[in-house]
C-alpha cells in the first residue's frame, strides 16, 4: 500500500521496530486485499495467495515474539514511535476482525450448501418402494421423476 500522505512519519527507533512495522504494513495491505476478495466472491485470489498469507503471518509472529521478548527494544522508544506502533496495531486488528467475520460467513455458507446437497442426495435415493408378485422391488413408473429437485440460493 502506498502512503500518499506528504508528511514524513518518524523513523523507528531501531531495526527490530522498523522490521516489525514493515511486516505489519505488508500484512495490513494483504488482509485488505483478501477482505475485498471475500466481499467480491473472488475465491481464486484467496486460494492463490494462501502461501503469501502464511509467510506474512509467520514473519509477523516471529517479529512480535522478538519484540516482546526484548524489553530493551521498546524501553527507549520515543513516544512518536510508540504512537506509530499503536496506530499500526489498531489498523491491523480492525482488518483482521473483519477478515475473521468474512471467513466465518463463507465457511458457514459452504456448510449449508454441502448439507443441502447431501439432503437432496438422500432424498433422491430409491426407497424400498412396492413389491411385485415375486417379492422384488417394483420398478418405478418410467414417467415419474426419479430425482429430487435442487434449488440453490446464492444470496449468502
Amino acid at each position: 500500500m502506498i502512503d500518499l500522505d506528504p508528511t514524513p512519519k518518524p523513523a523507528p527507533h531501531n531495526d527490530l521496530v522498523r522490521d516489525f512495522l514493515l511486516v505489519t504494513e505488508r500484512l495490513i495491505a494483504f488482509v485488505e486485499r483478501e477482505n475485498t476478495a471475500l466481499q467480491g466472491g473472488d475465491i481464486a485470489l484467496i486460494r492463490d495467495t494462501a502461501e503469501e498469507k502464511n509467510r506474512l503471518s509467520v514473519g509477523y509472529g516471529r517479529l512480535f515474539g522478538k519484540l516482546t521478548a526484548e524489553p530493551s527494544a521498546l524501553a527507549g522508544l520515543p513516544e512518536e514511535d510508540r504512537a506509530v506502533l499503536r496506530d499500526a496495531a489498531g489498523r491491523l486488528d480492525a482488518r483482521l476482525d473483519l477478515n475473521g467475520r468474512l471467513l466465518d460467513v463463507k465457511i458457514k455458507a459452504g456448510r449449508i450448501f454441502a448439507n443441502m446437497i447431501a439432503d437432496a442426495a438422500r432424498l433422491s435415493r430409491p426407497g424400498p418402494g412396492t413389491y411385485d408378485k415375486g417379492g422384488e422391488v417394483a420398478r418405478a413408473d418410467p414417467r415419474a421423476r426419479n430425482r429430487a429437485p435442487l434449488a440453490v440460493d446464492r444470496s449468502f
